[in-house]
């Protein structure tokens, strides 16, 4: 019974270090987006966006990049 407490206390501690870690890249991804809008950079965004969407045929590498920037683009409220 008390490994079993041990194991389920180790296992909140991580959960909860977990999901702070992911409040803390939100923030920072927040914050970039938040910098480039201010910076005016966010168009390269769209450039970047279009530009992969005319070449038609993606590899797995560039339609990750291509959600990526649609889902960044969509929090801009940017179409």
């Amino acid at each position: 019974v008390k490994q079993n407490t041990k194991d389920v206390t180790e296992l909140e501690t991580s959960t909860a270090r977990l999901i702070e870690a992911i409040e803390e890249d939100r923030e920072r991804d927040q914050n970039e987006i938040m910098k480039a809008i201010k910076d005016g950079t966010a168009y390269t965004l769209v450039v970047r966006r279009d530009i992969l969407l005319a070449q038609g045929d993606l590899d797995p590498h560039e339609r990750a990049e291509l959600n990526v920037l649609n889902q960044k683009l969509q929090e801009l409220n940017i179409n």
